[in-house]
């Protein structure tokens, strides 16, 4: 409200991006989508910092099934993150993709960018910098798409990228 009433609408998308991102926490998705989404129209008028609440917002739509939005939502933060160099924003996008082919009955694929994933995180020392939030959603779709399988076929789908870069 603050931000709103001094015109900074820079600092009024980071509030609703974070108030956001505070409801995706709390499991609150339908409030979480409406904060990313006013945050992300603030952003595109302003056209920058669009990355974060696209991606997060991305989230919100794969939460809800409509996987179509969540991949545009993604490939709009990705195409951002290259653009910005943000390595683990690019990171986190494919988290998403792999999260939207396990959702849409492409278990193996999503294995496979999870095990790209995991590496990419292990060999660029990056591990330690996903948002404690994008963890939550990775972890949980990492284990929707272990479900389908036994853990022989999971592993190896989950080995296959080991070599994987980040442009593959």
């Amino acid at each position: 409200a603050k931000f709103r009433e001094l015109g900074d609408r820079f600092r009024m998308g980071r509030g609703l991006n974070d108030l956001g991102e505070l409801m995706r926490q709390q499991g609150d998705y339908e409030r979480a989508g409406k904060y990313y989404e006013e945050a992300l129209e603030i952003f595109r008028v302003a056209r920058s910092g669009v990355a974060l609440p696209a991606g997060n917002l991305a989230w919100v739509w794969l939460y809800r099934g409509n996987y179509a939005k969540a991949n545009t939502l993604f490939e709009e933060s990705l195409k951002l993150n290259k653009e910005y160099d943000n390595t683990i924003g690019m990171l986190v996008n494919l988290g998403g993709f792999a999260a939207i082919l396990g959702m849409i009955g492409k278990p193996e694929q999503a294995a496979c960018l999870f095990g790209a994933l995991e590496s990419l995180l292990e060999s660029s020392g990056m591990t330690e910098s996903l948002d404690v939030l994008d963890q939550i959603e990775i972890d949980h779709y990492v284990a929707a798409v272990r479900g389908q399988f036994d853990e022989a076929t999971f592993a190896k789908a989950w080995s296959v990228s080991n070599t994987m870069t980040l442009e593959q």
